[in-house]
C-alpha cells in the first residue's frame, strides 16, 4: 500500500464526491454531523488500549489545547471498488498519534 499527499498520484481519480470528503480540512466528524441531520453514523471496527477513547474522536483531538495536525496523506485500498482512505497525525507534547479513516463507496454517492 503506497500512501501520497497527493490524490492525482493514483491510477483512476478520485470522484469528486470522494475528494471533497477525503480533503476535507476540517473535523470530519463536524462534516459527518451535517450530513447526518445531528447523527453520527460511525461503526467502530477495532478498538486498542489507549489514552484517548475513539468516541467522539475528532471532537475531543480539537479541544486539546496546543495541538497539531499533520497533512493528510491518502491511499487506494481496492482499485476496482474505489475503497479510498485518509491518515494524518496529531502531536500532543511530542507524543504522535496516527488517525486513518476509510470511506466505503456508499458514503461517497
Amino acid at each position: 500500500m503506497r500512501w501520497s499527499g497527493r490524490l492525482d498520484a493514483f491510477e483512476g481519480p478520485a470522484s469528486a464526491a470522494a475528494a471533497a470528503w477525503l480533503q476535507e480540512p476540517g473535523l470530519l466528524t463536524e462534516r459527518l454531523r451535517a450530513c447526518c441531520s445531528g447523527r453520527s453514523g460511525l461503526t467502530v471496527v477495532a478498538e486498542y488500549d489507549a489514552t484517548i477513547s475513539v468516541a467522539a474522536l475528532g471532537a475531543r483531538l480539537a479541544a486539546i489545547p496546543g495541538i497539531v495536525r499533520g497533512p493528510l496523506e491518502f491511499t487506494l485500498l481496492c482499485a476496482p471498488s474505489a475503497l479510498w482512505a485518509r491518515r494524518s497525525w496529531y502531536e500532543m507534547d511530542g507524543d504522535r498519534l496516527m488517525v486513518q479513516e476509510v470511506f466505503l463507496p456508499e458514503a461517497l454517492a
